[in-house]
């Protein structure tokens, strides 16, 4: 994928958690990884978000729908070829700017 489309897709998934406050919020994409899904290696993707609070229940719903669509729309991935795995750590688990938060 050429870079000024990822960088567009990037910040596209950035603001799908813009509850966070995006200059907290790091996106990371592979689009060189096969990916086998189901059986089939039609587009697929995988992610996981790692939060300091703020996940559960309706918003892991909210936020999966919009990373949903940003993919289907950017990358032409179903939502039905896509698993978002959700991950709530304590602040001490979480390092930035030479400190943990």
């Amino acid at each position: 994928m050429p870079l000024p489309r990822r960088s567009s897709l990037t910040c596209a998934l950035c603001h799908t958690h813009a509850d966070a406050g995006t200059q907290y919020v790091c996106v990371s994409l592979r689009c060189d990884v096969p990916l086998s899904f189901g059986g089939s290696e039609a587009p697929a993707a995988h992610g996981e978000l790692v939060s300091i609070g703020g996940i559960g229940g309706a918003v892991n719903a909210s936020i999966s729908a919009a990373v949903s669509a940003v993919l289907q729309a950017k990358l032409s991935v179903p939502p039905s070829r896509f698993y978002l795995k959700f991950q709530d750590v304590a602040g001490s688990d979480m390092g930035w700017d030479g400190a943990t938060f």
